[in-house]
């Protein structure tokens, strides 16, 4: 939007919209009250107001909000508080305008008597620290950024301070020049004895102090004298000083009144002031003034002053401009002017003060053009201008009514040729380009990006690509403001600043268009394309490579337009319906960014191929016509195009390079030749040979250089914006399913099955390198794809990313087995070094084991294990000789591999034990060992002898006595238990077809049922005793068991043992019975000290059991076996 302006400068409104607090700061502040605006060219700005600091971040958009914005509170003071005493830094900026946020940027605030105030974050705006200079007497008088994470200040008399933030939020200080050493403790009056402070004069006014950071110096212009000093990490040095009044007051003198009658007479009452300076790419710009009080009306002359730095010393030659802005002087009043120049390598300066800003250019300076003096004056009641700087590149000032206004000429020049002016503005553009910003007439060549927009599209543009063409036009003029106004008014951003679908389609159609473009100067192409216009545009080159080198320009170019017009920050992707201008149907949005990045990426493919096609015209050119053929030939809208009979087929091929046919079908038809001809029987084999090399390098080169330029210009991709879309999701068309990695696979096993066989030495090197490359790229492509796929899956909504980690999953098994394919390969042909170099790089572990294992290198393997350590390589490692057999290469292990080899082995336990044994680790050998032998129960011998081993490594452990005691114990326990397994007789195992050696655990209540089974035929006392000792064993592991159903069971099963029927018909029981097992086994437990009472089930019970049969149902059974319970019994007592 125009706000003010002359005839040929205009002052519009800049950046985004003042925030409601700085209009409200703005609105209260009355006419006597000192307001103050500072601006740093990162895009940052800030407001002084009484104590009051207002920062915020400068929008791209008059109508986006400030991204930041704070109010702090300066430290007191009794004087007025100014801008030019606050100064930002922003730590991690890489440089660009948009690259700082409220995380990165610290502040640094003095108040004039030099009080310290220092936030270190500025998004923590209620931590800050305050300290005190310590600068006596002396008032401060501005504040500037310096190189690394330092401040300058400079004082009222000319001091200048190095303030360095230290610690958490602290400030140290010194004096410029005055080192840390052996004087550091001294005092400033010593300190001046060695000459150690700044060459100041002692009546000498601070006038400016700036840093000139891409060379770290710093120039210093006081009311005396410019200094220069050379800036390092912790010295400083000064290179010169230059007498301003010695060197220039006769040279401005002269300037002004040298034709003056009576010059010599009034010389010597002419008064000069040096009022500012600013650093350019030459030297320094110096605004002095003079006036003489003797003239009727004294007027304030304005000169500029450039001196050129020459390192050590300011040139001789100095350029004097009297400028034409002259101001009126009240008695005791003197100028007051800033001088700004927003661009060190232009022309274009400024002069600004309360009531004005004076546009001129700078003599001497290295930008092009001479721009007119003009005044701008503020005639809005109660406005003025608070302050001024440049962002970027881009002078801006701030106005009481306005806000932040940029500064440009009306008149930007031109390099189009008249003819082609004409056509511009009256059909391409005259919707968006007013006619004031109409050039004049020119006489330069067009150049290759404005020809290349100007023929762009032609014809079916709309209206969103003909708004960015405009706005592109303008900028190779110059017209910043122009161009960024038709960007923000044809594509306005919502309230999170980012647009909607248009903005996208425009930047990639019009990008396609140019990558497209066809050679104009060539006449073939006239017939095919009559509808464009080519006038003036004959300087394009007939030549294919230049071509397509132009056109790789044209696209750099355009990046830099959509970045300088903050387009790029805002660009999404593309919608899901619809497909792009690269030709291909994408599953999914793809970010512009990788549109735009993918047509320069085919622009260096078909570069490579063009250059291929000059050396191998042969080959290629059958590639071109098969991938021609396969396409059909060009169509637009269904119809086939009609061209030059002279157009080549190579003419057409490498015309629409972004067309996916074009690059991507050329490989395959480049491998189809390949296979016909290794399907001649009557090749040569030297003719072979040189068919596939030449094959191989052309999709080698091929896909290198598109690599190389996604590597190297990458940045020139990324979003401005640090919270900008990330273009990972995005599958690069060299990775892209069904295209480039099939063809490296199959040339791959071309190259292997058909031509390795039949190369001698020199070769078969070539061959063999040829194949790592083409197997590197093809890896490279799988991994590109899963990059994409597991960045998608951290976007995708909750219901979509159970298919998702299917889909990578499928990916991540084809890369698997493609990786093993490839790399096996080298391997069977004993290329180990080969192979190790592509397994490292691709991590696939199962081939540097197989690699050190076949090579029987060791030391290698711990190399990779070192090396692979945050891949868990190792634990591979050891997972491999387990599958492998190669069980026995764990306990060889050196010590540097026990820790993971102790991780590894804990949920392997039976391989744990003898590593910790090997270790003298008995303490977890004998734990290891126990655990293993109550999870046993397939093999009792093998349970019997993991006890008896932890019961060694117990002994042998460094456990503590009670400790020990304690274990062995329980391990007695258990082998006490398995002692009734293990004496089991054995015709009775026989019996129940058991093998000593291969038999199960068994259980208690296991055990039992086989002691007093039928099968045990010769069993005794002893056996019954030993199943009546396991009830004991029951009752600690099986609750289900009811031992006294069981006793009675045993009991029955003791008593069928002998024959009762001859035992019935007598006077003495206990003697009849005393022969049976009854008998006996009631005397061992007699002897045993046992209690019958407890162990004995009552009469009752064992009559009451059917197992007894008739005997059950006897009298006389009953009798005897009462009879005896009763004897052993009171025996018992």
């Amino acid at each position: 939007m125009l706000l003010e302006g002359s005839a040929s400068y205009v002052l519009q409104g800049f950046g985004s919209s003042l925030s409601v607090a700085v209009m409200e700061a703005l609105a209260m502040a009355s006419a006597n009250e000192e307001l103050s605006v500072g601006l740093d060219t990162l895009g940052w700005a800030w407001l002084v107001y009484g104590d009051r600091l207002f920062i915020w971040k400068i929008g791209h958009s008059f109508l986006s909000k400030p991204s930041v914005l704070k109010e702090l509170k300066l430290p007191p003071t009794e004087f007025s508080h100014s801008a030019d005493l606050v100064a930002i830094h922003c730590r991690e900026s890489t440089g660009s305008k948009d690259d700082t946020s409220a995380q990165a940027v610290s502040v640094l605030a003095a108040s004039p008597e030099g009080v310290l105030r220092y936030w270190p974050v500025l998004m923590h705006d209620a931590t800050f620290s305050d300290s005190v200079l310590g600068c006596g007497p002396e008032l401060c008088h501005s504040l500037m950024r310096a190189p690394g994470n330092a401040f300058m200040l400079a004082t009222v008399h000319g001091q200048l301070w190095v303030l360095t933030p230290v610690g958490v939020g602290a400030v140290a200080a010194r004096l410029l020049g005055q080192h840390q050493g052996v004087l550091s403790g001294l005092g400033r009056r010593v300190s001046s004895m060695f000459n150690m402070l700044s060459p100041v004069a002692v009546d000498a006014t601070m006038v400016r102090a700036q840093v000139w950071a891409d060379d770290h110096v710093l120039y210093s212009l006081t009311s005396e004298s410019l200094s220069k000093w050379a800036l390092a990490s912790d010295t400083e040095r000064l290179v010169l000083t230059y007498d301003l009044h010695k060197s220039l007051d006769s040279m401005i003198t002269d300037a002004i009144w040298g034709s003056d009658e009576n010059y010599e007479e009034i010389k010597q009452r002419i008064e000069i002031k040096h009022l500012d300076l600013q650093v350019t790419d030459c030297g320094v710009v110096v605004l002095a003034a003079a006036w003489h009080r003797g003239d009727n009306q004294c007027l304030g002359y304005h000169v500029l002053l450039s001196l050129v730095d020459e390192g050590q010393q300011l040139s001789e030659d100095v350029s004097v401009e009297v400028l034409s802005y002259q101001r009126p002087l009240q008695a005791g009043e003197e100028p007051a002017c800033r001088l700004l120049v927003p661009d060190p390598e232009g022309s274009l300066a400024c002069l600004y003060d309360g009531g004005m800003v004076f546009m001129c250019s700078i003599v001497g300076g290295s930008g092009s053009g001479w721009l007119q003096q003009e005044k701008i004056p503020f005639c809005t009641p109660g406005d003025s201008v608070l302050g001024g700087g440049s962002v970027g590149t881009v002078p801006v000032i701030f106005s009481r009514r306005m806000g932040l206004l940029s500064l440009s000429a009306r008149h930007a020049t031109t390099s189009l040729l008249p003819a082609l002016e004409a056509s511009l503005f009256s059909n391409v553009t005259s919707t968006f380009i007013s006619p004031m910003a109409s050039p004049g007439p020119g006489t330069a060549e067009t150049s290759v990006l404005e020809s290349s927009v100007l023929r762009s599209d032609a014809g079916r543009q709309d209206e969103g690509v003909a708004a960015l063409k405009a706005a592109l036009l303008l900028l190779c003029r110059q017209d910043y403001v122009g161009a960024q106004a038709i960007v923000d008014e044809k594509f306005p951003t919502d309230t999170d600043g980012r647009t909607d679908s248009p903005l996208d389609v425009a930047v990639a159609r019009l990008s396609a268009a140019m990558t497209d473009d066809f050679p104009a100067s060539d006449p073939r192409w006239a017939q095919s394309v009559p509808e464009v216009n080519v006038v003036g545009l004959g300087q394009s080159s007939l030549l294919l490579i230049p071509q397509l080198e132009d056109k790789l320009l044209v696209h750099k170019d355009y990046m830099n337009f959509l970045r300088q017009m903050h387009v790029l920050r805002v660009c999404l992707s593309w919608p899901s319906q619809g497909a792009p201008p690269t030709g291909r149907q994408w599953a999914a949005s793809v970010p512009t960014r990788a549109v735009l990045r993918e047509h320069a990426e085919k622009l260096c493919a078909a570069l490579v191929l063009k250059e291929h096609h000059s050396r191998h015209p042969a080959l290629l050119n059958g590639a071109v016509c098969r991938a021609l053929a396969a396409r059909g030939d060009e169509t637009e809208g269904g119809t086939r195009r009609r061209h030059s009979e002279a157009l080549t087929p190579a003419d057409l091929f490498f015309r629409e390079v972004t067309q996916v046919t074009r690059i991507e079908e050329a490989l395959p038809a480049l491998q189809g030749e390949l296979e016909d001809t290794l399907s001649d029987d009557h090749l040569l084999i030297p003719d072979l040979m040189r068919s596939v090399i030449t094959v191989n390098t052309v999709l080698r080169d091929v896909l290198q250089r598109s690599w190389q330029y996604r590597q190297q210009e990458g940045s020139l991709y990324q979003s401005e914006d640090a919270e900008g879309f990330s273009d990972e999701g995005h599958v690069p068309w060299t990775a892209a399913s069904g295209s480039v990695r099939e063809l490296l696979l199959r040339q791959h096993a071309l190259v292997l099955k058909h031509a390795l066989p039949e190369a001698n030495s020199a070769e078969r090197r070539t061959l063999l390198d040829q194949l790592v490359a083409i197997a590197d790229a093809c890896l490279g492509a799988f991994e590109s794809r899963l990059r994409a796929l597991q960045y998608r899956h951290g976007l995708q909504q909750e219901r979509q990313q159970q298919e998702q980690e299917l889909n990578y999953a499928a990916a991540d098994a084809e890369f698997a087995r493609a990786r093993s394919e490839l790399l096996g390969a080298y391997l069977n042909l004993r290329q180990y070094e080969r192979a190790a170099a592509l397994a490292e790089k691709y991590s696939d572990f199962d081939v540097l084991v197989r690699l050190c294992e076949e090579t029987n290198n060791q030391a290698r393997l711990q190399r990779y294990m070192t090396q692979f350590a945050d891949k868990n390589f190792s634990e591979f490692v050891f997972r491999w000789y387990m599958e492998k057999g190669k069980r026995s290469k764990l306990l060889t292990q050196p010590a540097a591999q026990h820790s993971q080899l102790n991780t590894f082995l804990i949920g392997h336990q039976h391989l744990s034990w003898p590593h910790h044994v090997h270790m003298a680790s008995f303490t977890q050998a004998s734990q290891t060992l126990r655990s293993l032998a109550e999870q046993e129960a397939c093999y009792f011998m093998r349970k019997k002898t993991l006890l008896s081993l932890s019961k060694l490594s117990a002994l042998a452990s460094d456990m503590s006595p009670q400790d020990t005691h304690t274990l062995i114990n329980n391990i007695d326990a258990e082998q006490d238990f398995m002692m009734y397994q293990d004496s089991l007789p054995l015709k009775l195992l026989e019996a129940k077809e058991m093998d000593v050696d291969s038999m199960r655990v068994l259980s208690a209540n296991e055990l039992i049922m086989m002691y007093i089974s039928d099968d045990n035929r010769e069993a005794n006392e002893f056996d019954f005793k030993k199943a009546l000792d396991l009830l004991q064993y029951i009752e600690e592991d099986c609750v289900d068991v009811d031992i006294e159903e069981l006793k009675v069971k045993i009991f029955c099963q003791m008593l069928l043992r002998n024959d009762w029927a001859a035992m019935l018909r007598t006077d003495d029981p206990v003697r009849a019975a005393n022969d049976s097992v009854f008998a006996r086994l009631m005397e061992l437990l007699l002897q045993d000290g046992l209690d019958l009472r407890l162990v004995m089930p009552a009469p009752e019970a064992l009559l009451g059991c059917s197992s007894l049969g008739v005997l059950r149902s006897d009298p006389a059974f009953e009798f005897l076996l009462r009879a005896n319970y009763e004897h052993f019994q009171s025996l018992s007592n």
